[in-house]
Parts: C-alpha cells; sequence; structure tokens
C-alpha cells in the first residue's frame, strides 16, 4: 500500500492542491460516472460477458470454481484474498446507480468514472481463475510420479484456456492487419507530412489547428486522418503546438476546446492558433491566409496577436468548477471577447 502511494503522489498530491482547477465532468455520459447499476452488471456477469464477450466463457467459468475453490479453503488466508479483491470491487462496480450516496464517501467520488471499476472485478476475477486453474494441477501433483495426473491436468488446463486464446489470437491478429494498413498509409503520404511539419516549424512560433479529435463528437478532424491516425495527432507527435481535444483534458479550461467557433477570428487570437492544416479545397473563413499546398493538404495562417496579449480585465467570475465551463462558453460566444474584456476567474474563492 505504502509503495501504491508514493508511485501515485505525482498525481495525488497535485490533484488534492489545486482540485479546483481540475477538470469537471460536463458532459459525461451518466452511466460512465455513475456505473450500470447491480441489475445489468449481475445480468452481464451471469451471461458470461463481463470476462467472455463474444466468446465460450471460459474465464467465467473459471472465475466461478475460483470461488468455490477458496470458500472451501477458507481456512487459509491465501484463498481468502483473491475472494475478498473480487467483491469488493463487484460491489464498487456497481456504482452510484445502486448504492446512491453512499458512494460520496468514497475520496474524489465526484470525479470519478465508476464504469472503470470494471478493471478492479477482471483484475480480482484472473486471481479466481488462476486459483481454479490450479486444483487440477494440486491435485495431480499430490497423485506422485505419475505422469498420467499431470498429463491430464495440462489437456485440461489447454481445453478450457484454448477459447480465449484463439479468440485474443484472432483480434490481434485483425488489430496487426489494420496496424501494417496504416503504417502504409503513412508512408505513402510521410513526405508530405515531414514537409508541413517542417514547414510550420520554420514559422514564427503559435499554435497548429487540425480539426478536433473523437473526444469534441462528430468534428471534421476525426475524418481528417492519415491512416487510421488523425493528422493532428501526427502534427502533435511531431513536437508542434498543437489545439486540439486530447486523451487526457484534466485542466478546467479544457472543458471549452470542444465549444471552439472555428469561424470566429476572435477564438483563433484567443488560443493563439496562427497555422491551420485542412484537407485541400476546403472551404476556409476569409480572415485566413492561404500559405502553401502540399500534397491533399493545405496550410492556413490567421493573424494572431501571439501568446501574451493585453487586455482589460474590470470584469470577474467566481463560482464553482461545475459553474465555470457555461460561463466560459457564454463569454465566448457574447461580445466581451471582441471588445478584449477578460473577466478575473476565482474558483471556490481561489486567487483570481
Amino acid at each position: 500500500l505504502v509503495c501504491v502511494l508514493l508511485a501515485t503522489m505525482y498525481f495525488t498530491v497535485p490533484l488534492s492542491l489545486d482540485n479546483e482547477y481540475f477538470s469537471g465532468v460536463e458532459g459525461v455520459d451518466q452511466v460512465v460516472l455513475d456505473s450500470f447499476g447491480h441489475q445489468v452488471v449481475l445480468e452481464t456477469l451471469a451471461k458470461g460477458d463481463l470476462f467472455d464477450l463474444g466468446r465460450f466463457p471460459s474465464l467465467s467459468i473459471l472465475a466461478a470454481f475460483g470461488v468455490a475453490g477458496c470458500l472451501f479453503f477458507r481456512s487459509s488466508i491465501r484463498y481468502m484474498v483473491p475472494l475478498v479483491l473480487f467483491f469488493a470491487w463487484l460491489l464498487l462496480f456497481f456504482g452510484r446507480s445502486t448504492w446512491g450516496p453512499v458512494m460520496d464517501l468514497l475520496p474524489l467520488s465526484q470525479d470519478v468514472y465508476m464504469h472503470r471499476f470494471i478493471g478492479g472485478v477482471h483484475l480480482g476475477g484472473i486471481f479466481l481463475a488462476a486459483v481454479a486453474l490450479a486444483l487440477p494441477w494440486r491435485w495431480a501433483v499430490s497423485r506422485g510420479n505419475n505422469g498420467l495426473y499431470v498429463a491430464g491436468a495440462l489437456v485440461l488446463t489447454l481445453l478450457v484456456l484454448s477459447p480465449v486464446y484463439i479468440e485474443r489470437r484472432s483480434y490481434l491478429a485483425d488489430k496487426a492487419v489494420e496496424k501494417q494498413e496504416n503504417q502504409m498509409a503513412q508512408q505513402a503520404e510521410q513526405a508530405d507530412i515531414d514537409e508541413i511539419i517542417d514547414t510550420l516549424k520554420g514559422l514564427p512560433p503559435g499554435k497548429v489547428f487540425a480539426g478536433l479529435t473523437p473526444e469534441a463528437g462528430d468534428r471534421w478532424g476525426l475524418r481528417y486522418q492519415i491512416g487510421g491516425t488523425p493528422v493532428a495527432q501526427l502534427l502533435g507527435a511531431a513536437g508542434l503546438d498543437v489545439f486540439s481535444t486530447t486523451l487526457h483534458t484534466y485542466s478546467l479550461p479544457s472543458n471549452v476546446v470542444v465549444s471552439f467557433d472555428e469561424t470566429s477570428a476572435g477564438q483563433y487570437d484567443l488560443f493563439s492558433i496562427r497555422y491551420v492544416v485542412v484537407p485541400a479545397n476546403s472551404q476556409m473563413p476569409g480572415f485566413m491566409t492561404p500559405l502553401k499546398n502540399i500534397g491533399r493538404h493545405q496550410l492556413y495562417q490567421v493573424q494572431t496577436t501571439g501568446y501574451f496579449d493585453l487586455v482589460g480585465s474590470g470584469l470577474s467570475f467566481d463560482g464553482g468548477k461545475s459553474d465555470y465551463s457555461s460561463a466560459a462558453n457564454s463569454w465566448l460566444a457574447g461580445g466581451l471577447l471582441g471588445a478584449k474584456l477578460h473577466p478575473q476567474v476565482s474558483i471556490d474563492g481561489s486567487p483570481g
């Protein structure tokens, strides 16, 4: 436990100190936040889909035998560990849909995606499956040096696990094909991407916009890909300062990014978006200046004041972090941005 606490302090300490600036949960599906409830979870477990969706329920059967084995040997503490681990996570996985306000007793419960407790259920289930697999081996070894018993335990193990192996092998083979196709597509356009990157790195500094990725919903950035990779992510991986939604939107202002108006010159200036990369022949606002056409890609420039600007701050916002996104979006959509009237922001009484 001490090792876990030490290993996670890089995240938990700043989170505790600056929790008011941690992104809220606006727009997140309620099931993601509260989990599925006991009825759905138990039905899924009984059908075998919790461990073996789309295949023969090998792991589900093993987990059930593991529970029986742990109960049979319950006098030994080591058999109680996987049992407690599994059922503790299973109860947590029921989520707020079952336990209601009791879940608020958990640390950081307001910001936890409770559907992810399935990871703990799977971990406990793996230990239970291991217990079940160990039982025939334990019995075979106890029979002495008779190799037939060991061979029988081996055959049983292979038979039980073969559906898992076959399904995983098929899945990984499909992903290998996708990966290969993605690599081929990137190799075909690598020269164009390299030219875009070199061009942008040779220009005065500024953020690059190449569309918003899946977290922002159905935007063109998701479809603007090379192979299966959004162009925005390729540019970000090259070290460019890319304006885009990311996999981890932890900061409070990140919720506002998804509301970015691609037709507003003021918002490009606000976010210091100086360069735009889009598919060629795209219809772009008149305030953008075309710089270069590279393959099927077009590079534009936007006039901005840069990363810093002198603005008025006679206004103020004082509220909770749950109020921030709606207030920020209202400010973006109104005329205050164009007038360069930027409010001082105080979250839960923190300094503005």
